[in-house]
């Protein structure tokens, strides 16, 4: 089972990192759409630069948005799980700890 919410915790990461990537693909894109529909002059002012700012404008907010929602998933999703199954071998060595506590504190007159 522990390996298996590794695995979850991993792919989760995973999506976040590739995500990202995507994010600057797509942010550097817009950026490039921009400068062509301000930059290039034989078409400026026509059907084509206006499209290409449009684009330009859609896709840099979709970017801003994407970005958004993969840190709320790294934040509020990745590093709590990541958290859970990481410490759960801790919180393990607590709970036997405590036991071996409890049996010594029981067996006391048998030298433990």
């Amino acid at each position: 089972m522990q390996h298996f919410q590794r695995d979850i915790v991993r792919g989760v990461e995973g999506y976040i990192v590739t995500g990202f990537k995507q994010v600057e693909i797509g942010t550097k894109l817009s950026e490039d759409s921009r400068k062509y529909g301000t930059e290039n002059t034989c078409t400026s002012g026509t059907t084509l630069s206006k499209a290409a700012l449009g684009f330009s404008r859609a896709r840099a907010q979709m970017e801003k948005e994407r970005g958004n929602l993969l840190k709320a998933l790294g934040t509020q999703v990745a590093e709590p799980l990541r958290a859970m199954v990481m410490g759960a071998p801790l919180e393990d060595a607590r709970h036997l700890a405590q036991r071996y506590d409890r049996m010594c504190a029981r067996g006391r007159s048998t030298g433990c």
